[in-house]
């Protein structure tokens, strides 16, 4: 009797098998992994802020990770399960902000935004390929995590090195950003010939707890940097509890979830709590709710008690805190800082959805729209009665929130169904996968997605190449995971062939440059930004000429404009600086401060024009800019102040006296309230408006409290002359408070120096 030859088929291995080397795959995957380690490691030299690398790596490997993933794809069809209740509302997602692009009122600004989106979504695409095939989930694993123990390390190096900096005053120098390369042999010649030199570099330094700082490693932000270890809890939590590791493998999983656990706690982030929560609450719901093979009965049960537990915890702590943040009492609103800035910030954004509801503001345009919502009462618990240009606000600081706000509720509910589509196979893929170790991996990805969006509901790490790609790698990984899960059919053809179709690599890679190719002078323009404004902040080589370099490859660069209209107004040229500030405002609209920044500039003008009616035309200039500003802004002091100049020396002096009243009371009012701290050129301005209106006696003081806060003595002396030539007795007060406030410094000093050990 003869024996069914079926019977004795092979079944498919699941072992480690060499691409061919002209496999279009394995392109695919060195690429992949290629932009993987740019993206977590890199960081740019002449910046704290990595972004502006990041970015243009992403967009790069955007354009020739897709059409290749996508050949793969289509040699693979024949074993090939989609997902399509992910793909197709993605797609529409896509389309819509694609198009709402193109109607914006300030395209180039909103294609910059959302071409960012893009390249961070189309990280999907690669990963969900890569990730179909167990032996490259494996090799996937193994440069990811060496990519996670880099970035935690230098984290903790970072942070052992900057507390000691903080406490002792030493400890800078362990930063590996401090070291003196340029000294070395071999490396120091590589960065002269790179145009790079970390000597002068710092990282911005993060308030963090006490003393204690927050770090950022190579990620430019702790946010940024929370955002992306938060999705690493439920992975390395799933692969080291599957049991499907070695002892070394599991070893390095405990070591890894260790790592992060700390590198996490450097951030000092209150959202990567709120993650970690939701990530671990939806991997406990995965266990107890797993198949056959994974938990035992026993401990499925229990599971299923505590799964609910952090998820819970996570929304009750979020619903808590933000009921505090509304309700409280103005003392503890000021303790809680920027919780109660984000429930203003959020319902001023729910007011500007409801007026955008359908299809929302376009992406990029929040921040120019957003100031039109803050008004009255609060605007000046938010601090804009401060200084407006100190809280420009790029992002609603909640992902959901975000991109209803862009996209309105069309482009939301694209993204939830996607999201929702993406979830329900997961959970098919994973009750399929018989508790294998892919099986673990994948929960754990699904995991890490839903703790980025639990962190997201109140901070804004999606909105950054750096953690938002790692993101949208991990949504396509885990999607290629449940696709490849039950085992692949025996009968299907096998991909032996895929070696000979070496050609679409190269035509992906041309395609890639030849789209990238716009791009690459933006990226040069970007390089010489970074420069200009690196001198400008730190007053090192000539940020005018970087600057202007910057515009002549890419004049749309609304940044380099606004920081190079700075420059000019600081030289005084102050018709370049309008020019400037002209062209940020065609290119972005009206984003905050630049009307004052153009009405303050008209105003100096006319101080350098001799002909009096360029010099009234300049003065009507500055009114209409400042009246337009204060109409945004109304409880800002300064404007009143400037506006109250402008009139005076326009002639106008009736107005200038109404104006300058108000500033008064504007001023007053602010050093009164609780988020009031010394800034004596606050206190000089209002020295002037009380000498202006004759209160010689509120004069003296203000000014000097101006001089106790060490406000600047070449702009304190000229006040004080005309305060002592209005009111000679003050200048033996004047006197007398300068001597006790030397002796103050003297027992200061002399205290100081006794307790010193």
């Amino acid at each position: 009797m003869r024996r069914d030859p079926r019977a004795t088929q092979a079944r498919p291995s699941t072992r480690f098998r060499p691409e061919p080397p002209a496999s279009p795959r394995l392109w695919l995957e060195l690429l992949f992994f290629t932009e993987l380690l740019l993206v977590a490691l890199v960081f740019h030299y002449r910046t704290t802020s990595s972004i502006t690398t990041k970015d243009y790596y992403a967009v790069y490997f955007a354009l020739a990770l897709v059409p290749l993933s996508l050949a793969v794809l289509w040699m693979e069809r024949a074993r090939i399960r989609v997902p399509i209740g992910f793909w197709l509302p993605l797609a529409f997602h896509i389309v819509l902000g694609t198009a709402r692009v193109w109607m914006s009122p300030y395209a180039e600004h909103s294609w910059g935004s959302w071409r960012l989106s893009l390249s961070w979504m189309a990280a999907a695409i690669p990963s969900f390929v890569v990730a179909r095939r167990v032996a490259s989930v494996r090799r996937l694993l193994a440069v990811f995590t060496f990519a996670v123990w880099v970035v935690c390390c230098y984290a903790l190096m970072q942070w052992i090195a900057y507390t000691l900096e903080a406490f002792v005053g030493w400890g800078e120098e362990l930063d590996p950003v401090r070291w003196p390369w340029r000294d070395t042999p071999l490396i120091g010649k590589l960065f002269l010939a790179m145009e790079t030199d970390w000597s002068y570099f710092r990282w911005e330094r993060f308030p963090g707890w006490g003393k204690f700082p927050g770090v950022c490693s190579t990620f430019g932000n702790p946010t940024f940097l929370a955002g992306f270890l938060v999705i690493l809890v439920p992975l390395y939590g799933a692969l080291a509890l599957s049991g499907h590791f070695s002892g070394r493998a599991r070893a390095i999983c405990w070591t890894t979830l260790a790592l992060v656990a700390a590198a996490m706690g450097t951030t000092f982030s209150k959202g990567a709590l709120l993650g970690a929560l939701g990530g671990v609450g939806t991997l406990l719901l995965f266990l107890a709710w797993g198949p056959e093979g994974g938990l035992a009965e026993s401990r499925r049960r229990l599971v299923r008690i505590l799964a609910p537990v952090p998820i819970l915890l996570a929304l009750f702590s979020l619903g808590v805190t933000f009921f505090f943040a509304y309700t409280a009492s103005p003392d503890l609103r000021q303790d809680l800082g920027s919780v109660r800035n984000r429930a203003i910030v959020y319902s001023c954004t729910l007011d500007l959805i409801r007026d955008n509801l359908l299809l929302g503001v376009t992406p990029g345009n929040f921040v120019i729209r957003f100031p039109d919502y803050l008004e009255g009462a609060l605007a000046e618990e938010y601090g804009w009665i401060e200084a407006p240009e100190e809280k420009v606000l790029e992002h609603v600081h909640n992902e959901f929130l975000e991109v209803w706000a862009d996209l309105g509720i069309l482009g939301l509910g694209g993204i939830l169904a996607a999201l929702v589509g993406w979830m329900r196979w997961c959970w098919r893929g994973w009750r399929m996968s018989k508790g294998s170790a892919m099986g673990w991996a994948l929960a754990g990805l699904a995991s890490g997605v839903v703790a980025a969006l639990f962190e997201n509901l109140a901070s804004v790490s999606l909105r950054w190449t750096p953690s938002a790609w790692m993101v949208w790698a991990f949504i396509g990984a885990a999607a290629g995971l449940a696709a490849s899960s039950p085992a692949i059919p025996p009968s299907l053809p096998p991909t032996s062939g895929l070696g000979r179709r070496f050609g679409v690599v190269g035509v992906s890679l041309v395609l890639a440059a030849a789209l990238f190719a716009p791009s690459a002078r933006r990226y040069s323009a970007d390089w010489r930004f970074v420069n200009g404004r690196a001198a400008a902040a730190l007053k090192t080589g000539d940020a005018r000429a970087e600057l202007s370099r910057c515009l002549e490859l890419d004049p749309t660069h609304a940044q380099a404009h606004y920081i190079l209209a700075g420059q000019l107004f600081a030289a005084e040229d102050y018709r370049g600086a309008i020019e400037h500030f002209q062209r940020v405002r065609e290119l972005r609209g009206d984003v905050v401060v630049l009307a004052e920044n153009m009405a303050t500039a008209y105003f100096k003008l006319s101080t350098t024009l001799e002909k009096d009616f360029e010099r009234q035309e300049a003065l009507m200039e500055a009114i209409g800019l400042f009246e337009e500003s204060l109409a945004r802004h109304p409880s800002f002091p300064r404007l009143e102040d400037y506006l109250a100049r402008a009139y005076h020396r326009a002639g106008l002096e009736r107005l200038a006296d109404v104006h300058r009243r108000r500033a008064i009371d504007l001023y007053e009012r602010w050093f009164k309230s609780p988020a009031s701290h010394p800034r004596p050129e606050y206190a000089l301005d209002l020295a002037k408006n009380y000498l202006m209106v004759g209160e010689h006696e509120k004069a003296f003081w203000v000014l000097r409290n101006a001089r106790r806060w060490e406000g600047p003595m070449d702009k304190i002396q000229p006040v004080l002359a005309s305060l002592v030539e209005a009111a000679p007795n003050y200048r033996e007060v004047w006197d007398r408070e300068e001597n006790k406030l030397e002796a103050e410094r003297v027992r200061s000093a002399t205290s100081s120096a006794t307790i010193r050990p």
